[in-house]
């Protein structure tokens, strides 16, 4: 009977946690079948098939090295009126899920901001959010495990 209790409540526990994070994905899938909005996931095996066909070259190795460390890759591309109701989806979203600043770059009405999920030396999830004035804005999410050098050596491409 403890065991039963015990695994009731922590069940409850779980799906009761569960419940109170909004997941990207669930935000895309809300939002994927709008005519304003443009939705793309890449799994991991896709990430990896991605990776091969990357052109031979020192540069090509690191972004190759990057994708290969990903398990996924979401975007969502809004413009028009839904714009704002989706950006205000993914501040509550990003809120909760604790995501790190990073980067925080506005001219203008335009504004770009990078956000890290991290677990000690290991960044779990890169946020990128681009939002042209209201009038557009783009979300993507790379989730994976990336050392903080793999990060900026990928900046370092094409400079």
């Amino acid at each position: 009977m403890k065991r039963f209790l015990l695994v009731s409540l922590l069940v409850i526990v779980a799906l009761t946690g569960m419940g109170q994070t909004r997941e990207f994905q669930e935000i895309c899938d809300k939002y994927k079948e709008h005519e304003d909005v443009v939705s793309l996931r890449v799994n991991r095996f896709g990430c990896f098939f991605l990776s091969l066909f990357m052109p031979a070259g020192k540069e090509s190795e690191v972004v190759r090295n990057f994708i290969r460390h990903s398990s996924s890759f979401q975007l969502l591309v809004t413009e028009g009126e839904i714009v704002r109701d989706v950006t205000k989806e993914i501040k509550n979203y990003i809120k909760k899920d604790q995501l790190e600043e990073l980067l925080n770059v506005k001219d203008k009405k335009d504004e770009i901001k990078i956000y890290t999920l991290d677990d000690k030396k290991v960044i779990r999830q890169l946020f990128i959010s681009v939002v042209d004035g209201g009038k557009e804005a783009v979300f993507l999410q790379v989730k994976g495990k990336y050392s903080m050098k793999m990060i900026q050596d990928l900046a370092k491409v094409n400079r």
